[in-house]
């Protein structure tokens, strides 16, 4: 099953989209990581596509997608992604988001409640603290030397705009507000994430479980994605509440 593309408007500029399945099936949003885009996705992808409406988004500078002249935030990527859901006249969505892809499902899911039906959350962090020391050094190095580039360089500008999403702009973690939504939250046993962050994170969401995939990084759909599509199976069908 091929994909079918949209460059979506939002705002002055377009959003890259991949769309999949059958209009009539439950609507599954993914998004990817800081620096990335949609094919990150590639086995969930082939998997999905034929259970699900799938929409595989390359978020705002990532990708195929526009960077367009607004600085880079939170609420200005959540909101692109609450345009292409109603652009495809749907009413609310299972995210999976990965990464900075987990900190758009968390701005929607308590800024834009209604378009949420389920949350698949790996490797987010509500602020950079999250990040365990080594890579948060290593993150505020690679901005620095962005930065500095910048000064030169229109795309090495953008380039640190991109990468300060996982600095100064994950700001609003007293801004968000709990949800009762079904939340799973996936992590790999060697994430980037500490486990403290993801369990503090959980709190927020009591109608919530957690999984830690043995032997695994922040890329853990990409090293094990058979056990990590059976157990986003699992729960995307489970219909009784997790209470977990």
């Amino acid at each position: 099953m091929e994909s079918k593309i949209y460059n979506i408007r939002s705002g002055e500029d377009y959003l890259f989209v991949r769309e999949y399945g059958d209009s009539a099936k439950p609507l599954l949003v993914m998004l990817h990581g800081n620096g990335e885009e949609g094919t990150i996705f590639r086995h969930q992808i082939a998997y999905f596509k034929r259970m699900y409406h799938l929409l595989v988004v390359d978020t705002r500078g990532h990708g195929h997608s526009d960077y367009g002249n607004e600085k880079l935030s939170f609420p200005l990527l959540a909101n692109d992604v609450v345009r292409i859901i109603d652009f495809f006249n749907e009413k609310e969505a299972a995210f999976l988001g990965f990464s900075d892809g987990a900190n758009i499902a968390l701005y929607i899911a308590s800024f834009y409640p209604q378009y949420v039906r389920k949350l698949i959350l790996l490797g987010g962090n509500t602020n950079p603290e999250g990040m365990k020391k080594t890579v948060l050094i290593g993150t505020k190095a690679l901005y620095t030397i962005q930065k500095i580039a910048g000064c030169f360089s229109s795309k090495m500008r953008k380039k640190a705009n991109i990468t300060d999403l996982m600095l100064k702009e994950l700001d609003w973690e007293d801004k968000l507000n709990d949800s009762d939504k079904e939340t799973l939250f996936v992590i790999g046993e060697k994430n980037v994430i500490t486990l403290e962050h993801t369990l503090k994170t959980k709190q927020m969401f009591p109608n919530s479980q957690l999984k830690i995939m043995k032997d695994a990084t922040h890329l853990l759909m990409l090293e094990q994605p058979a056990l990590f599509n059976k157990w986003v199976e699992e729960f995307l069908q489970k219909k009784k509440r997790l209470n977990e």
